[in-house]
């Protein structure tokens, strides 16, 4: 199976047991971020990155700099805990 099948199949089966405001309410949320959604303004694969400075996983402040001039880098976006989801 692939990741998109997988996907699917996991949102069908939250949109089935889900109480109808909540099932109505993820499909619109689903649909304003399609309807929305600009691949032109993606950041492409090659392209710098522009200095930042974030906090870590302990609320320490760091900068890109820093953080690219000794090591790889994979970055992870969350909007907080409650939005990681295990499948």
């Amino acid at each position: 199976m692939s990741l998109t099948t997988d996907l699917q199949d996991l949102n069908k089966k939250n949109h089935a047991s889900a109480p109808k405001e909540v099932a109505e309410l993820v499909t619109n949320t689903i649909k304003d971020f399609v309807a929305g959604f600009k691949p032109s303004g993606a950041t492409l694969p090659g392209t710098k990155f522009p200095v930042f400075e974030l906090s870590d996983a302990t609320g320490k402040i760091v900068s890109s700099v820093d953080i690219f001039a000794t090591s790889p880098v994979l970055l992870t976006f969350y909007r907080g805990g409650w939005c990681r989801t295990a499948i």
